[in-house]
């Protein structure tokens, strides 16, 4: 496995401290993605992407799979977690939404808030092995600090006083559970993120028709006739999944970037990728000691789809204001006013006001003091 690696030259490591810059290590990414060793067989996943569109969810196959993989991940030792995020009618809910009805309904969680509190007053055992689904950010920001809890620890600890219904005391719960939940804001917490594979959505006219034309042809007899049938596929197929333990061979072979703190982190998720996958497909792994050893092809699932969210994680702008310096690289823009990118980009107000205000922050753009309103690029 080592030395299939090696003559795949698809390792982590090429995306590590030669990168100086997040230019840079975007352009590696670009060089590795034209690479075809890296392609994968997905196999169930391939399947997974045409049952979610098949139950209405257009494009996205990035996104749906490791959307998949994070809810396989309840079963693991340590659970993945997962942030969607778009623009307000994009999709970002449906894509969670088609997740979860591919889950077994005993093995979900499906919640509009968490009040602070919340998680720590459910029954024993209640929150073990389950994919918890969060509608919007909104209803989960109370419960911040035991969600992360939650998703470091998986044990929750709460000492409350005595009262008429319960009684007083230290009281633990454990709390291993796979974790989905969207946002509009492109501002995320970066404790949070740090915690979260971050997906972001196809929001372009391209996609756009694609979805419309979905929607009209779901209202068809035979789209209403085809769901129930891969639903109970996915259903049987998950019950079916052992919690074992999954062991990488070939892991000491692997390297990863060093340059940031934030890569500890980043690391343990792509690993996690790699025992989600294994676990997914432990029918075709070899478990003869009670353990999924992961394949060769495991590290490759997890590459493909790490190398997706990758830059994003190596980028210390948003998606959107990378988007706006495309834009305007790609028109050959230098100076430029507020509708001028308005209509370049065709995205509302509020957000190319947010994104000129990020990239003015990090000093991408300078404001010329001589004309109101107008920008220039440095």
């Amino acid at each position: 496995l080592a030395a299939a690696i090696k003559a795949s030259e698809i390792q982590v490591g090429h995306l590590n401290g030669r990168d100086k810059t997040p230019i840079q290590a975007l352009k590696r990414l670009k060089t590795f993605r034209k690479q075809p060793v890296i392609k994968a067989k997905f196999g169930i996943l391939d399947r997974v992407v045409d049952d979610l569109t098949t139950l209405g969810y257009i494009g996205e196959q990035i996104n749906k799979k490791l959307a998949y993989l994070i809810s396989i991940s309840r079963k693991l030792k340590r659970p993945l977690s997962g942030i969607i995020v778009s623009s307000s009618g994009a999709g970002k809910t449906g894509l969670m939404m088609a997740v979860a009805q591919l889950t077994p309904e005993e093995d979900k969680l499906l919640l509009s808030r968490l009040t602070p509190q919340a998680l720590f007053h459910f029954p024993k055992d209640a929150l073990v092995e389950k994919l918890i689904v969060v509608d919007e950010r909104n209803g989960s920001s109370m419960a911040d600090y035991s969600i992360r809890t939650m998703q470091t620890s998986n044990v929750l600890t709460i000492a409350q006083p005595k009262t008429k219904d319960e009684e007083g005391g230290v009281r633990s719960i454990k709390v291993k559970s796979a974790y989905m939940e969207s946002t509009t804001s492109e501002d995320i917490n970066a404790e949070n993120a740090s915690r979260c594979f971050v997906m972001h959505l196809d929001e372009s006219a391209k996609a756009t028709g694609a979805i419309l034309e979905a929607q009209r042809r779901a209202k068809t007899r035979s789209a209403l006739d085809s769901t129930g049938e891969l639903v109970h596929w996915h259903h049987g197929h998950q019950r079916a999944l052992k919690s074992l333990p999954v062991e990488i061979p070939y892991v000491e072979q692997l390297t990863f970037p060093q340059h940031r703190v934030s890569f500890r982190r980043e690391q343990e998720k792509f690993l996690g990728l790699i025992e989600a996958s294994a676990l997914l497909h432990q029918h075709e792994r070899d478990t003869t000691e009670g353990v999924v050893k992961a394949s060769i092809e495991d590290y490759r699932i997890a590459h493909e789809l790490y190398s997706a969210v990758f830059k994003e994680v190596q980028c210390e702008v948003s998606r959107k204001a990378s988007a706006l310096l495309e834009v305007m690289s790609a028109e050959g823009v230098v100076v430029f006013t507020m509708r001028q990118a308005l209509s370049l980009t065709g995205w509302p107000y509020s957000t190319t006001h947010r994104v000129i205000k990020e990239l003015l922050q990090y000093e991408y753009l300078k404001q010329d003091g001589q004309k109101k309103g107008r920008h220039a690029k440095t």
